[in-house]
Order: structure tokens, then C-alpha cells, then sequence
């Protein structure tokens, strides 16, 4: 913000990205105009929950691992699906039209992921350094939008939530997991946008 010359600036950020986005916020509120957080809450990480993701990351690494090499992305999509389909209660409550995840090809032709598994696992493997315990309270307008079906529970977590962000508005999307902007992106841009116009 400082290299561009922002004094103030709307904050959205989703997971870990949300993480960051409220630690912005209260350190320092005067920066922010408004902030958007997406399925991510206000507190560190459960080990339980952290174990659970662990294991979801794992898996889905080991799912596209088994993805054939000859097939077109549609078809890579399909199969990842079908591996993972029986394991999470998550993914049984989602269309296969519904399943969005972002995939390219690596260097030896393979399907692989877009975002960085690898990454995401080892921060959670470090499960103590990945969230300080929240300190400071932000009063800007703020909004959680969260998945309804996500292992986060957002929405169970409204109160503590708001002991940051006392003007915090909640927004649950209905048949999305913790992926909200790619599960239903026109409810999510509709959520967002409504929230930033008002």
C-alpha cells in the first residue's frame, strides 16, 4: 500500500488470506476502509481442524497423482472427483458440475494444481506459527462470507468473530464448501458486491 501510495484500502482475503487480511485490520484499522474475510474465523486454528486439512491436502495431492496423462482437463476434473467422492462428507454434498478446481499441466505433461499444495501443507504442518492469537478490535464495516457445508464453521463462530469486528455482517453461501468463490461464484460476486455498494 505504501509503494502505491494507499493510505486506505478495501481488504479481501480468503483462507489464509483471510488470516492476513484480519491481522491487517487490527494492527492496523486506520488502513482499512473495508474488509471481506471468506470462510476463515477469527481465532487459530483447532489442531483438530488443522489434522483435518492436512489430510484433505494429502489426499487430494495423491488424487491428481492418479489422474492418467493423456486425458483433457474436463476428464482430470471427473477423475480427482471420483477419488475423493467417498472420503468427504464435504464433496457428497456437491453436483460434479460443481467441483471447480484450478489445474495446468507441470513440465512432464501432467495435471497438477495451480495453487501451491506443497505450501499450504507445510503451513499447516507448522500449525503453531500459522495465526497468533488475535489482539485489538476493528469497528470498519466488515463482512465474513463463509460456505455452509465448509469444515470452517464460520457461522457457528459469529460471536467470537464479532469480538473483533463488532460490525461484522455474515453471509452464508448455501451448497458451498470452503472454496466459496469457486463453488458459487455468482453468489459469492453477489454477496461481495452488495456488501462494498452498501
Amino acid at each position: 500500500m505504501d509503494s502505491i501510495g494507499a493510505s486506505k484500502a478495501i481488504i479481501v482475503g480468503h483462507s489464509m488470506g483471510g488470516i492476513t487480511s484480519m491481522n491487517v485490520a487490527l494492527r492496523a484499522p486506520e488502513r482499512v476502509e473495508k474488509l471481506v474475510v471468506v470462510d476463515t474465523n477469527c481465532r487459530k486454528l483447532s489442531q483438530k481442524l488443522t489434522k483435518i486439512l492436512l489430510y484433505y491436502l494429502s489426499s487430494l495431492k495423491a488424487a491428481v497423482e492418479k489422474v492418467p496423462i493423456d486425458v483433457d482437463e474436463d476428464t482430470a476434473k471427473k477423475k480427482i472427483f471420483e477419488n475423493l467422492f467417498q472420503e468427504f462428507y464435504m464433496l457428497a454434498k456437491l453436483e460434479d458440475s460443481s467441483f471447480h478446481i484450478q489445474l495446468k499441466r507441470s513440465s512432464e505433461g501432467r495435471w497438477t494444481f495451480k495453487s501451491s499444495i506443497g505450501l499450504f501443507m507445510k503451513a499447516f504442518m507448522n500449525h503453531g506459527e500459522l495465526m497468533t492469537e488475535p489482539m485489538g478490535e476493528y469497528e470498519g464495516p466488515t463482512c465474513f462470507i463463509y460456505g455452509k457445508h465448509s469444515p470452517y464453521l464460520v457461522g457457528q463462530d459469529e460471536k467470537n468473530n464479532r469480538r473483533f469486528f463488532p460490525n461484522a455482517k455474515m453471509v452464508g453461501i448455501d451448497n458451498a464448501t470452503h472454496s466459496v468463490h469457486s463453488d458459487c461464484p455468482r453468489e459469492f460476486i453477489d454477496a461481495l458486491l452488495n456488501f462494498l455498494q452498501a
